[in-house]
């Protein structure tokens, strides 16, 4: 006597085998579309930075080349504080991007230093010449350098990762095309 063939035959293996790989690649899916949140966040954080810096820029060249004085030595460096907190924050983010990728892809960027010193502000705010001026505006011209370059990294990133879901989805799609 011969045993019957289960429903689905031959093919079970294969269906089991496409399963498998469907949940590997919705879990995947997951995880890269959660890095791409944190890549998002990060964009952000970065945007915000480059305005605050941009703004400090303005009061720094008004400051340094139009002679701004004592009041706009102060709202300049009140402009790089704030600067300085919002690249703290910026600079977690890329820590966080960077495990996230790290536990996604084995990789990790390497994003530019976004520190923004405070360290000539009593130099400056005391003495408020064009030597002090001048180092203070190299300053933030560096770290709208910094800045720019950290956001172009993020949007490479985004854009692979982009390209890793549209992969993903279409193999899935496929997936439940053969099923």
């Amino acid at each position: 006597m011969t045993i019957p063939e289960p429903p689905g035959g031959p093919r079970r293996p294969e269906l089991s085998n496409l399963a498998d790989e469907r949940v590997r690649l919705s879990r995947e899916m997951t995880a890269t579309y959660q890095v791409f949140q944190l890549a998002g966040a990060v964009q952000q954080a970065l945007s915000d930075l480059r305005d605050k810096i941009g703004n400090a820029s303005r009061w720094s060249a008004y400051d340094t080349f139009f002679g701004g004085g004592h009041i706009a030595t102060a709202i300049l460096h009140r402009r790089l504080d704030e600067a300085a907190d919002l690249a703290a924050e910026a600079d977690q983010r890329m820590a966080v991007l960077r495990t996230g990728l790290a536990d996604l892809h084995g990789t990790t960027p390497t994003f530019p230093l976004l520190d923004i010193s405070t360290r000539t502000k009593f130099v400056d705010m005391w003495f408020d010449n064009i030597f002090t001026d001048m180092a203070v505006h190299d300053r933030i011209k560096q770290a709208q350098q910094n800045v720019d370059h950290s956001l172009q990294l993020v949007r490479e990133i985004q854009e692979r990762l982009t390209a890793q879901l549209a992969q993903t989805q279409a193999r899935l799609t496929s997936i439940e095309a053969e099923r």
